[in-house]
């Protein structure tokens, strides 16, 4: 199934370390595979929720969220997608956006309360943690999901310590 954490690791300080005291709005729910990530939408998505899916390829799980949700928007970066994903689903909006350079675009076409992020289910974390980032401290969603195997592996081997288990 899907993996559940908090977002609060995503926000850096000043000095780029992590504080894991402050926290954020946003749940961050990691799927590895489109059965997965599209379970969430079903499960999670509210009927009055606007979402975003970056990385929305030929609209599939976008037209999902446009069947649950008051409004659904899929960006992509390739115009060859974004082509087949509007004759595919043409009563979706769907936008050529990159979302590592167009924030300011992005941020437009919002307010968003839920993104989904499926930018290649396999990108190394390094190029994917910035994007992630970028989406809790510019978009703020109180729901993010996450396509990506790499991060979910990483997540599943992961045991959380609070202040009261010490160092």
């Amino acid at each position: 199934g899907d993996t559940t954490i908090d977002a609060s690791h995503l926000e850096a300080n000043r000095c780029g370390h992590y504080d894991c005291k402050k926290k954020t709005a946003a749940q961050i729910v990691v799927a590895e595979t489109w059965a997965e990530y599209r379970a969430v939408a079903e499960r999670d998505v509210r009927g009055g929720d606007v979402c975003l899916e970056i990385g929305c390829g030929r609209g599939v799980t976008t037209e999902l969220l446009g069947r649950i949700a008051e409004r659904a928007v899929g960006v992509d970066k390739s115009a060859k997608v974004i082509e087949m994903a509007r004759e595919r689903f043409p009563s979706v909006e769907f936008f050529e956006l990159d979302c590592e350079r167009d924030w300011s675009e992005l941020r437009g076409l919002g307010p968003f309360s839920v993104v989904f992020v499926d930018v290649n289910g396999s990108r190394e974390l390094r190029t994917l943690l910035p994007i992630l980032e970028k989406v809790e401290r510019v978009l703020r969603p109180r729901l993010l999901v996450v396509k990506n195997a790499p991060l979910k592996r990483l997540v599943l081997k992961c045991r959380l310590v609070d202040a009261a288990e010490g160092t």
